[in-house]
């Protein structure tokens, strides 16, 4: 089993690319990631001595051109962030936290309000999203972990919340549960996850495999798909099976190991993926519908 993500100190970092302007920093925030999760140590594993065999591509001289610049300090395994309109961030941290980190760096305490994760393996609080019309709505998105009844079985599934208030005043409000990763398995890793918003308004989610490697190809389970829904959870009429009897309606492609990236090309609207693969396998895909 791979280990889960360990920390020493662990912080935000914003990289800037030469030539850019620093005095505007949200230029082309929302094209890229232009802020990432910097200095997470990974537990070493004797069956990942593999690794060492595999032969890399040549790195180039100059491979960015990008400089780095600390953001905020003190995270502890910070998993997801979000922008918002003001340029500030939410973000998560996976043991079971939401912060609000101003552009001053200042971090909040725990937010009030986020659903209640389980921070077993490699799940916890997951990724965070606000909604393309944040600005009127106040919508955010959560997916986390989710403990599902008896025998340590969990599942990922996504929430949808309101922010109330900025900086230390922040607050969620009106959690509800708008999709469960159906079966649960008791499994401490591969829960995905992303949550992405198409031009159209659509979500796209990525789940993982619970470890459970062949229903990634089973289309009665969640298991290992990317699933499309609208923001209410329920699932758009032009899905791929919504017309099969023998599949869930809200995958949207299937047979995926543990996606944990994703974004939307901004000039085509294509859907990217990438695939957190075994022996550091890592794979970049564009998906279109199964």
């Amino acid at each position: 089993m791979p280990h889960p993500l360990r920390h020493s100190r662990v912080v935000l970092a914003r990289f800037q690319h030469e030539g850019g302007n620093p005095s505007k920093p949200q230029q082309g925030r929302r094209s890229l990631l232009t802020t990432i999760l910097a200095s997470l140590v990974f537990a070493a594993s004797p069956t990942q001595t593999a690794q060492a065999a595999q032969t890399d591509a040549p790195r180039p001289a100059n491979p960015t051109g990008a400089r780095a610049e600390t953001v905020a300090t003190g995270l502890e395994n910070p998993w997801g962030l979000a922008f918002l309109p003001n340029g500030d961030m939410l973000v998560t941290e996976r043991p079971g936290r939401v912060r609000y980190v101003s552009t001053d760096g200042k971090v909040s305490n725990p937010l009030i309000g986020a659903p209640k994760s389980v921070a077993t393996g490699q799940g916890g609080m997951l990724d965070i999203a606000v909604a393309p019309d944040f600005a009127t709505t106040q919508e955010v998105y959560i997916s986390f972990t989710e403990g599902r009844g008896r025998r340590h079985k969990t599942g990922t599934s996504v929430a949808r919340l309101k922010l109330q208030g900025t900086g230390a005043r922040a607050r969620l409000t009106g959690g509800k549960v708008i999709f469960r990763q159906l079966p649960a398995y008791a499994s401490g890793y591969h829960f995905g996850s992303r949550i992405v918003f198409a031009p159209d308004g659509k979500m796209f989610i990525t789940l993982g495999e619970l470890g459970q490697r062949k229903q990634s190809q089973n289309l009665q389970q969640h298991l290992g798909k990317v699933i499309r829904l609208n923001r209410d959870g329920s699932v758009p009429p032009d899905n791929p099976f919504v017309a099969r009897s023998d599949a869930k309606p809200e995958i949207w492609s299937y047979g995926h190991r543990n996606p944990q990236a994703a974004a939307i090309n901004p000039a085509t609207g294509a859907l990217w993926t990438v695939e957190h693969g075994a022996r550091g396998g890592q794979g970049c895909s564009t998906l279109t519908a199964a």
